[in-house]
């Protein structure tokens, strides 16, 4: 009888398990049955006062049975912001209807007018949003679990232009998951003038309590907000208190990573035997006291783009990218004095640059020190889609037409490609070339490679070292996401925001386009690749280190804790400072060393400047920005140097977090490096 027991236990478990797939078979197939969204029109009706309102939204999605969660958006043009020279935007040609589902990192948002922020959770008190009583709730349906969140009142504009108010965005604490179906409900948010209960609009209050409507857009969806609602009151959230109730579905992983997934493995089956093929094209000795010589070349490596030129797009048969052949893409190699002095082979550092800076960004002096000192051979390349030469297609396209944002992500995406080309290039046939021989000998060691970006390089890095076949070691400077969360925040954007606040009419309209740019924008954002980053189909490790700055002007600390929290397993030293009230919501603490694999550490250096705005607008005074210091921290360089050596991550702020170590240090030596 004991012999037949771990049998009858396993067809037990069997058994749980096909019932269990059954029942989330079932709920897919049942929901399939509420969307008849081709038969709607194109604003949603339940929030009359703004078209796009609330988003996202199941609405604006249609049955496809060849995607992946059998979904796929279906915007209309008259759906989106037109401008005030009557300019719209093409969401089909703009690829918005390409996606089978929502983004999993942007934010959720809908408007009411004049809503007091009163008792809604914020970044400083992330729990509120799982309390009981809380105003705002988000729900996984398919786990049937609260998922925790902040809130905010949209700042951008100095004036409210139009409206009688301004959007309610909910930000969730960390990303999505994806192919999965999420419930937002609104109850007991008062009027900020006078403390009255909002009233929700006629056609939410005719599904509400089951009113009569001659309205398509109500009658059509009753079975999909009867589901709604019984989901709601499992929650506590009673049908009669609801002002709002609205679902979405976030696209698929495939949907966001699968081109350059694709890319990537393509790219890879078509390296040459031999190497990468590469020319070069200038040789600098003796170009500072810190470096014995810079290497200027040109690679081959496979295009996926309609050209090379800024404002390039994918070509895409099936939404799967096209090689286009091979295209030349410059790099840099920087080699210190003290390995030829010592006559040691030096470990490979991929550097990424900043905000439409370029690769040259490693003749930094500080770089060049830090490379000198503990000897690193520097390299790099240009981050495609957001380097120096695409700012001039960029800002044609934020002036005239957003229809063309893909330029950005999909470019993007190839400069994820020129980046696994650059290590393989560095790893392979470049190795032995001339220009690197000293002492009879490379001055390359093959096997020790890391990357390390800052600001830019630490946003697209996060991308790249979910990518990577290679590196298994990234430091990641000021980084964070999604992009949608940072713009608002940064300085450097206020100038390309100004050009959309100029066109648009509607301040709505102005934090919609940002909105909706993310749903393109997740297929060249960190966030969009955060599971890859832990969980690939490369079986390989990936170690990340976070370093961000208290004060920082350019990208927002709110940015870094959404990366660490979505990464997953992301940790904090003990006493880590923060700025303002901030909890450290979701991160464990350890003290003085992580030394595991997929080790991830978030880490803040407080150079006492003054905290940021609290709200969605850049800091008004640049002249104590830090956004440069953390990089130049003696502290910060040693454990990168101590990460890179031994694959550990160690506090070097000694448990006691890491303030200002020298007064004024960085403050009077603000970085110009973006």
């Amino acid at each position: 009888t004991n012999a037949q027991m771990p049998m009858k236990a396993t067809a037990l478990s069997l058994l749980f398990i096909f019932i269990f797939l059954i029942n989330i078979s079932s709920q897919y197939l049942n929901y399939s049955h509420y969307i008849h969204n081709e038969e709607l029109s194109d604003c949603d009706p339940i929030s009359p006062d703004y078209c796009l309102s609330p988003f996202p939204n199941s609405f604006w999605l249609k049955i496809n049975k060849t995607r992946e969660t059998n979904l796929q958006t279906r915007f209309a043009q008259s759906s989106f912001p037109v401008d005030i020279f009557g300019v719209g935007i093409d969401p089909e040609k703009g690829g918005w209807n390409d996606n089978d589902g929502f983004s999993p990192s942007g934010p959720i948002q809908f408007f009411m007018s004049n809503i007091s922020i009163i008792n809604l959770p914020n970044h400083d008190n992330i729990e509120k949003s799982l309390d009981k009583d809380s105003p705002l709730i988000l729900i996984d349906v398919e786990e049937g679990k609260k998922i925790p969140f902040w809130s905010e009142l949209d700042q951008s504009e100095n004036e409210n232009k139009k409206e009688g108010g301004k959007m309610l965005l909910i930000w969730p604490a960390k990303k999505l998951e994806n192919s999965k179906r999420y419930v937002v409900g609104v109850r007991n948010l008062i009027n900020t003038y006078d403390n009255s209960i909002i009233q929700p609009s006629q056609n939410f209050i005719d599904l509400r309590d089951n009113k009569t409507s001659s309205n398509p857009d109500i009658n059509l969806r009753r079975p999909l907000f009867e589901d709604m609602f019984q989901t709601l009151a499992g929650f506590g959230f009673d049908r009669s208190s609801l002002q709002l109730c609205f679902d979405f579905v976030t696209g698929s992983l495939s949907s966001i990573t699968g081109r350059l997934t694709t890319m990537r493995n393509d790219s890879l089956s078509r390296l040459p035997s031999n190497g990468v093929t590469y020319t070069i094209t200038n040789i600098t000795d003796n170009s500072s006291e810190f470096t014995r010589r810079f290497i200027e070349g040109s690679m081959q490596v496979p295009l996926y783009l309609d050209n090379s030129n800024p404002g390039s797009h994918l070509v895409l048969d099936n939404n799967v990218p096209v090689f286009q052949g091979f295209t030349s893409v410059p790099f840099v190699v920087q080699i210190p004095n003290s390995l030829v002095q010592t006559g040691k082979k030096g470990r490979i550092v991929q550097y990424g640059h900043g905000l439409f800076g370029n690769r040259f960004e490693i003749q930094s002096t500080f770089i060049q020190e830090f490379a000198n000192t503990y000897g690193y051979i520097m390299v790099a390349v240009d981050w495609w889609g957001m380097c120096d030469l695409d700012q001039a297609a960029i800002v044609k396209m934020i002036s005239l037409n957003l229809t063309d944002f893909m330029i950005v992500p999909d470019r993007i995406q190839q400069a994820m490609v020129n980046q696994i080309y650059l290590t393989k290039l560095l790893t392979t046939s470049f190795v032995n070339d001339p220009s690197v021989m000293f002492n009879n000998m490379s001055i390359i060691d093959p096997t020790l490679k890391n990357y390390n970006g800052n600001s830019l390089g630490g946003i697209l890095g996060s991308l790249f070292m979910s990518v990577t076949p290679d590196i298994e070691n990234g430091f990641l400077g000021v980084p964070g996401g999604p992009f949608s969360l940072l713009l608002l925040r940064s300085v450097d954007f206020s100038e390309y925001y100004s050009i959309v606040k100029a066109r648009y009419s509607s301040s709505l309209d102005d934090i919609t386009l940002i909105t909706l740019i993310q749903q393109l924008w997740d297929r060249g954002d960190p966030i969009g690749y955060v599971d890859l980053l832990r969980n690939n189909s490369l079986n390989f490790v990936r170690n990340v280190a976070i370093n961000y700055g208290i004060g920082d002007c350019q990208v927002t600390w709110l940015g870094a804790e959404m990366l660490g929290r979505s990464i997953g397993n992301c940790k904090v030293f003990q006493n880590n400072t923060v700025e303002g009230l901030e909890k450290m919501f979701g991160f464990d603490v350890v003290t003085n060393i992580i030394a595991s694999e997929n080790t991830c550490i978030l880490e803040a250096y407080d150079f006492g400047a003054p905290s940021n705005p609290n709200y969605n607008v850049p800091p008004p005074n640049t002249n104590t920005d830090v956004h440069g210091c953390p990089r130049k921290d003696l502290r910060s360089q040693s454990q990168m140097d101590y990460f890179f050596r031994t694959k550990t991550l160690q506090d070097f702020c000694r448990g006691q977090g890491c303030h200002l170590s020298v007064p004024n240090f960085c403050i009077q030596q603000i970085s110009s490096n973006k």
